[in-house]
């Protein structure tokens, strides 16, 4: 992690807030895919998550949670069906592309 992304910065969200990112603190940094804005309030580091009052639901672009969400597993497995019908039929498409190649 580079020192640049420890250092404090005001709430992308133009709450006012200044964060921080804390690799080394379980709750700013729980897994490798999850990093959590820490809050500075006073000037000192809290090691407490930043709960920004600006934060816009289903916005891609918010950066206060660096997390990725899965879609609900309904709509995981209609997608999964929906490649595999795909492939499958690509599969049967090569297949009789690579039969008639052979035949001529």
């Amino acid at each position: 992690m580079s020192k640049a992304f420890r250092e404090p910065k005001a709430c992308i969200n133009g709450c006012g807030a200044t964060i921080y990112f804390d690799p080394n603190y379980p709750t700013g940094h729980p897994n490798p895919d999850k990093w959590i804005p820490l809050e500075i309030k006073e000037g000192r580091r809290t090691d407490h998550p930043h709960n920004c009052p600006k934060k816009k639901e289903g916005n891609g672009a918010n950066n206060t949670l660096l997390e990725t969400t899965a879609a609900p597993k309904s709509e995981s497995i209609k997608l999964a069906e929906t490649l595999c019908q795909i492939l499958h039929e690509y599969v049967r498409l090569k297949s009789q592309e690579v039969a008639a190649g052979v035949s001529k």
